[in-house]
Parts: structure tokens; C-alpha cells; sequence
């Protein structure tokens, strides 16, 4: 289930990728980008 975002990335150095809460497998991260939305458990990976 996916809830409203609770915040959204404004600023970005380097490479970051996010795995949704309800993801499972490290395979389903994705590419963070500027406004990305994050909820939370998210897992952020830097």
C-alpha cells in the first residue's frame, strides 16, 4: 500500500538509489532523481 509522500529530495550529489518499503529484492531500488518522493521505510542507499 502505498501512502502520501512525506517528503521530496531537493538537492542531489553523487549516485542514490531508494528501495521502497514494499519492495523486497535490492533488484527493485530505484534511481533516486530532484523531486523523487520518499515515504516512509524507505530504504535510501548512498
Amino acid at each position: 500500500m502505498k501512502a502520501s509522500s512525506i517528503v521530496k529530495i531537493g538537492d542531489l550529489t553523487g549516485e542514490t538509489w531508494i528501495l521502497r518499503a514494499w519492495d523486497e529484492d535490492i533488484s527493485q531500488a530505484i534511481y533516486a532523481e530532484l523531486d523523487t518522493p520518499l515515504y516512509h521505510g524507505d530504504l535510501i542507499i548512498t
